[in-house]
């Protein structure tokens, strides 16, 4: 009867490691689940910041083009105050458009031309 008890009593305590091993097993599992997520969302608030970051800035290129496109207009608004020849006025126009073009990146001086020449 001693090893009937023994017996029971030792099924019963391999029952209890099984269960506390599994109980382990879901804690930590739970843990690698929370610190993903954790990490997760690092990862966004990381590339967040990067983007953030990245729109306070100037594109330089941008600038260096308005700035082209400012002095040039500055030069036709010169030109035509004093200029009342329409055919001088065309050829004027044409040169200063041939200089935005050449400025401007290349998707836009074609769109840009497209527009003027009624393409669009």
């Amino acid at each position: 009867m001693k090893d009937d008890d023994k017996k029971k009593q030792t099924r019963a305590a391999e029952i209890i490691r099984m269960l506390a091993a599994k109980r382990r097993q879901e804690d930590e599992e739970d843990e690698m689940d929370a610190n993903f997520q954790i990490w997760l969302e690092e990862q966004e608030h990381k590339r967040l910041l990067e983007e953030k970051e990245k729109n306070q800035f100037h594109n330089f290129e941008k600038m260096g083009i308005c700035m082209n496109s400012m002095g040039l207009y500055r030069s036709i608004m010169e030109e035509i105050e004093f200029e009342n020849d329409p055919r001088v006025l065309k050829a004027f126009f044409s040169e200063r458009l041939g200089q935005i073009l050449e400025e401007v990146p290349d998707k836009i001086a074609s769109t840009m031309l497209f527009k003027i020449n009624g393409l669009l």
